[in-house]
């Protein structure tokens, strides 16, 4: 039976973790020593004590919410997706200020092997591991697999496709990495035809039926689940977590195609309002978005 957990909808604006901790939930996400983490973490923040618009400041803020976020889920899945989440944030503070340390160190630990436009989204190492775990759990009930390597065969799918026209399917083989966890968790509720589908999505067009993404994602809306918009999660106290579930419902994490202008305007007005920054904070955030869609 799985736990009871939380479907992140709706927002409020509460005051995030504490900021001591996110070299060791960053060391947790990334496995790494947290001496390491701790060095890039203190490039931040003598890049947010140095950038004269505020820029590194906000940024700073949203990376302590969203390690505290991931490091802390109790859902394998959620998780992964939140350690997407948080890495785009870190992406996306490396190409606005300097502050690279931090997305280096990222980059190291899990090498991107393909980009999107937008700084932070990609295929990665991880999502070749994910999908290899995935083969090994299916290969036993297929009628047929493929012969390529798990990573060949990644690599030619997503150089099929356009990274400007096609970046929904794109983004759905960024999210295999969360995919291949919240399979494995829901293993034991699927029927054979699920485990079938769920293990077969990095190659074939089937997907499971609405019934079985309710097993497995907590809910039958892929597309808002790829894109970051609705997820699960087994933290008890969602509210701690305001100013990162904000940007998600905004369609930030899903780039371009699930940012609208309105969407993105809304988001910088929370997210300003979760910051506690001064009005003229309010164009930095704009401006964080408008980022979002150019890189």
């Amino acid at each position: 039976m799985r736990r009871a957990v939380a479907l992140i909808s709706v927002v409020m604006l509460m005051p995030g973790p504490a900021l001591s901790d996110t070299a060791r939930d960053l060391a947790t996400l990334l496995d790494a020593p947290i001496e390491k983490v701790s060095q890039a973490v203190a490039d931040i923040d003598r890049c947010a004590d140095s950038q004269p618009d505020a820029r590194a400041t906000a940024f700073r803020g949203l990376i302590d919410e969203a390690a505290a976020f991931s490091a802390g889920e109790t859902l394998p899945g959620t998780r992964e997706l939140l350690a997407d989440f948080t890495r785009q944030i870190v992406s996306q503070l490396a190409v606005g200020s300097g502050c690279t340390a931090l997305a280096d160190l990222w980059d190291r630990k899990d090498p991107w092997l393909r980009i999107l436009p937008e700084a932070g989204i990609g295929l990665s190492q991880a999502d070749i591991d994910a999908t290899e775990r995935l083969d090994a759990l299916g290969r036993p009930l297929w009628d047929n697999a493929p012969t390529t390597a798990a990573r060949d065969r990644l690599l030619a799918l997503w150089d099929s496709f356009d990274p400007e026209d096609d970046q929904v399917v794109l983004l759905w083989l960024t999210r295999l990495n969360a995919w291949a966890p919240a399979v494995e968790e829901a293993w034991e509720d699927l029927d054979a035809d699920a485990r079938v589908l769920s293990t077969r999505v990095a190659f074939d067009t089937l997907l499971p039926d609405a019934e079985d993404l309710e097993i497995i994602l907590g809910h039958d809306d892929l597309g808002s689940w790829i894109g970051g918009r609705y997820f699960l999660s087994g933290h008890a106290d969602l509210a701690r977590f305001e100013g990162v579930t904000s940007l998600a419902k905004a369609g930030y994490f899903g780039g371009s195609y699930y940012s609208t202008l309105a969407d993105s305007y809304r988001m910088a007005i929370d997210t300003m309002t979760y910051m506690g920054n001064s009005m003229a904070s309010m164009g930095l955030l704009f401006d964080m978005m408008d980022m979002n869609t150019q890189y």
